[in-house]
């Protein structure tokens, strides 16, 4: 399997480098609440339902 880094080759070598290099699971082992729209989508929807 090809690395991202190889199928974009336009971007810098260091693109995809993580800043945090600890354990994925514990980053996200705490539930969070996101969100994943914006202000005026949020509105819309709340409306709505």
């Amino acid at each position: 399997m090809a690395k991202t880094s190889d199928l974009l080759p336009e971007l810098p070598p260091d693109a995809f480098h993580k800043e945090d290099l600890g354990d994925d699971a514990t980053f996200y082992a705490p539930a969070r609440l996101v969100t994943h729209i914006d202000e005026a989508a949020t509105q819309a929807l709340t409306a709505y339902y």
